[in-house]
């Protein structure tokens, strides 16, 4: 398998959903989200009903690093034949000399990693291995916790000391956790206000979520979102009490949230099925 070959794989699953669903509204105002309990999030004009998915398009993503490669090749690596073909971009130079033919092939192979690394991060995406590419939650949630203040807002008011913010951590999660769950085969993720829209999501995207409403309305608290086999968590920088499952990285001790729910799990607990014994990514919001 060559560096571009890109796998991204989910499985479609319904569950049934344990707690009253959000109701979207579309006035002349606004939008206004109700949340169960009472409370509404009211968000501005086309906020939610035109947010967009992300897509990922293995296709287009290699012909925009070929492309790109080509217009440096023109000044850098004059002759140099650039050739995207299946899942791979290859090369062909001409030079006086043997030696000047491996430099221009060794040059042109540094530009496409670097230039798929900048692709991969305008998409919103990271290289996790040989082959493999990740959205990357972190970073999602980090642009999206602005948009999503309004709901952050409504889930209640904004704590000023460690037991409030549990106190609010547990109430943000309760809420992501009672959203549906989708599992879902397809090269797409649904960033959080597109998630809010569909009102549903995968549990990638509801850790994306959760991440993006604690950012919202706890800027100054640590939040990481965990990737797994098939599987993603929420890891915040909390104080452990009790029998709360933590990690520590680098130094760091995190508490470990479970937004995919339908079970209603606790902060502090994991879901029965996910274990961090075989590894994990950890990346912080920025």
């Amino acid at each position: 398998m060559t560096p571009f070959s890109s796998r991204l794989t989910r499985v479609l699953l319904f569950l049934p959903l344990l707690a009253a669903a959000p109701v979207l509204t579309v006035t002349p105002d606004g939008e206004v989200y109700a949340v169960p309990g009472g409370a509404v999030a009211t968000f501005p004009a086309g906020t939610l009903t035109t947010a967009a998915v992300l897509r990922f398009d293995q296709g287009a993503m290699l012909a925009e690093v070929g492309e790109k490669v080509r217009t440096w090749a023109l000044l850098a690596a004059p002759g140099l034949v650039v050739t995207v073909s299946g899942r791979d971009i290859t090369f062909e130079a001409e030079g006086s000399t043997a030696a000047a033919v491996e430099q221009a092939l060794a040059a042109a192979g540094v530009e496409r990693e670097r230039v798929y690394a900048a692709v991969l991060a305008d998409r919103r995406l990271f290289r996790v291995g040989p082959g493999q590419v990740q959205y990357d939650h972190a970073r999602i949630a980090a642009e999206s916790a602005a948009l999503v203040r309004p709901l952050a807002q409504a889930l209640g008011a904004v704590p000023s000391t460690p037991a409030e913010a549990r106190v609010y951590a547990e109430r943000a999660l309760a809420f992501v956790q009672g959203l549906p769950y989708e599992r879902v085969t397809r090269a797409t993720f649904a960033p959080p206000l597109a998630l809010l829209r569909e009102e549903r999501g995968d549990c990638d995207e509801k850790a994306t979520l959760y991440a993006a409403l604690l950012r919202a309305a706890m800027p100054g608290l640590p939040v990481a979102v965990v990737t797994l086999d098939q599987h993603a968590i929420v890891v915040l920088g909390l104080p452990p009490r009790g029998a709360d499952r933590a990690v520590t990285v680098d130094g760091a001790t995190w508490i470990v949230a479970e937004p995919a729910g339908p079970a209603l799990h606790p902060l502090g607990v994991l879901a029965p099925k996910t274990t961090l014994d075989a590894g994990f990514t950890l990346r912080a919001l920025p």
